[in-house]
Order: structure tokens, then C-alpha cells, then sequence
């Protein structure tokens, strides 16, 4: 994000502190906090319930008070519960607290102190590298991905000076985990390798799509035909083993027969379920092809002395 209003130093209100323009650089939660949950469960509890309760308007089905333990009371009034029925879980450490305190770098009372500029070839945390794919992706496999930078960057202080010149190569990894309904790949930039040979290492900075959005997105396949494919297979299964029963009995003589009738039925009956499972089971297979536009966050300080100079 980038500041849109200046920032003053609290004491006398003139001094600005935090120029507009700054970036600021920070992560996001994508897991929803029982906290989240359970409020919109009260939300929708209080939207369903009376305007009244036992004939007052102080309190709402949504609100705890003593009546809310009374076993007379209606049941809106009861905590609430998850999606499975169970009661919810406690939120004293919730998955958005554990976010924030790994995401926290320092102690509540430590200062936040400004930190000089290294150097005067840096790119500073928060840029973006624009690249196109050299590689493609495949999800089914994990697997390296080369992409070219398709515009310089410059010079933090100045604008001036290039750093990462045109037609630097990036090599990342691609992860191969993608759920159902997932339509996206998650991307790590780990090597930088400039145009002169030498190369700087990025730990793992990760991959944004043009837009700025984390992960990339391609051709989705949900792997339809082949599932159609195992229903219609296992359903000619099911049928077959059901007549070869239904003919079995018809000879209420052979007692045998219909046994073995029975067992093969139900037999196929499993073996046909096996395979619609084990399809079902299967991930969905993202691809990207070669030349579609990513974007690298920088995400740490970088000290590059221009090509031709001194190495960092």
C-alpha cells in the first residue's frame, strides 16, 4: 500500500514523519478466525430471531445475559455452534492471532527505529519486477520455472540508474498442491541471474500475477471426461452384477448359484465405487503456458551495483 496523507510528529503537529508516497509492505490472512465465524453465526441468529424477547425490547436473541443459560429459554438464545454442530472453538488462540504474532518481527515496547540506506544502488522492499514466463507450468508435478524481465528497474533514491536491466533471467519453483476449486499456482522466485552472469540470491520471494495478485492463474482441468468416463464404467458394472443376481434368483433351486450371484454384485458394486473415488480424489491440473506476464515482489532490501561496477 502507499501513504495518501502525510504523517506528523505528535508533539507539535508541524514535522512530517511519514511522507506521502511511502510504500508500506505487509501480509495478508487467508484463513477466517473463529472470531469471524462466530460473529456472523450471531449475526444471522439475530436477523432470524424476534424483535421481542419474553415480551421486552431490551434484549435480543443475539446478546448474552442470564436468560440465555435458562433452559426455558427459546432456543436463539443458545451459543453458537459450528457448521458440524459442535460448539465453536475457543478463540483465545486463534488462526488469526497466530498469523499476526508470526508475522511480528519485534517486541511490544521495542522502538521502531528508521533504518539508513545501505547504499546508493538499492531497490527497496515493496518494488515490483515485471517478467514474462520462459517456461511453462504444469501442476501436476512439482518443477523449476524460468521467467525474463521484460522491463528495467531502477535506483530506489535517484530513478536513474539501472539495476536490474532488461532481460535479466528469474528462476523460481512452482508448487504441485492445488485443491478443489483452486485455479491458481502458488510461485517462489528464488535466483536472480543478470545479463553479465552474475546472480543474487532471493531466498524465496514470491510470484504475483499482472494484476498484483499472489499465485498465477491458466487453463484449469477438472479432469471431467474422465470422470464421466468412471460413473459410466461403474454404473454398467452395477448393472451388470445386479442382472446376473436378478437371473440367479429366478432359480430359487440353486441356492448356490444365487450365492455367488449375490457376492459378485456386490463386488462390482465396490469396484465401481473404487474408481469413481479415486477420480473424484484427483486434483485438479493447472497450466500456464510460456509468455504470460508475472510480477516478482520484492519483499527485502536489494544492494545492486549497476552492471559494470563493483559486485555487492
Amino acid at each position: 500500500a502507499q501513504v495518501t496523507e502525510p504523517v506528523f510528529d505528535h508533539r507539535t503537529g508541524r514535522t512530517v514523519l511519514i511522507p506521502q508516497g511511502t510504500r508500506l509492505i505487509g501480509r495478508y490472512d487467508s484463513q477466517v478466525s473463529p472470531e469471524v465465524q462466530q460473529a456472523r453465526q450471531e449475526r444471522l441468529a439475530a436477523r432470524a430471531s424476534p424483535p421481542f424477547f419474553n415480551g421486552t425490547g431490551g434484549a435480543t436473541a443475539a446478546r448474552p445475559s442470564a436468560e440465555a443459560l435458562d433452559p426455558a429459554a427459546p432456543p436463539a438464545t443458545l451459543a453458537p455452534a459450528s457448521p458440524n454442530g459442535a460448539p465453536a472453538p475457543p478463540s483465545s488462540t486463534s488462526a488469526r492471532e497466530q498469523f499476526i504474532a508470526a508475522a511480528a518481527t519485534r517486541g511490544p515496547l521495542a522502538p521502531i527505529l528508521p533504518r539508513s540506506p545501505l547504499s546508493p544502488f538499492e531497490v527497496k522492499a515493496g518494488a515490483l519486477v515485471s517478467a514474462a514466463l520462459v517456461t511453462g507450468i504444469n501442476s501436476d508435478l512439482p518443477g523449476p520455472v524460468i521467467a525474463q524481465v521484460t522491463e528495467p528497474v531502477f535506483d530506489h533514491r535517484t530513478g536513474r540508474t539501472v539495476l536490474i536491466p532488461q532481460g535479466t533471467r528469474l528462476i523460481g519453483r512452482y508448487d504441485s498442491q492445488v485443491g478443489y476449486g483452486q485455479d491458481r499456482v502458488l510461485v517462489v522466485w528464488t535466483q536472480m541471474v543478470f545479463p553479465s552472469g552474475r546472480s543474487v540470491d532471493l531466498g524465496a520471494m514470491v510470484g504475483l500475477d499482472a494484476a498484483g495478485m499472489s499465485g498465477l492463474s491458466g487453463k484449469t482441468d477438472r479432469h471431467l471426461p474422465v470422470l464421466a468416463r468412471a460413473i459410466g464404467l461403474s454404473t454398467l458394472i452395477s448393472i451388470g452384477g445386479a442382472a446376473a443376481q436378478n437371473s440367479a434368483g429366478r432359480r430359487g433351486d440353486r441356492v448356490v448359484l444365487q450365492d455367488a450371484a449375490g457376492g459378485v454384485a456386490a463386488s462390482a458394486g465396490q469396484s465401481g465405487q473404487r474408481l469413481v473415488e479415486r477420480d473424484l480424489q484427483r486434483a485438479p491440473t493447472l497450466r500456464i503456458a510460456p509468455g504470460q506476464l508475472v510480477r516478482v515482489l520484492i519483499d527485502r532490501d536489494l544492494v545492486l551495483p549497476p552492471e559494470g561496477g563493483s559486485s555487492p
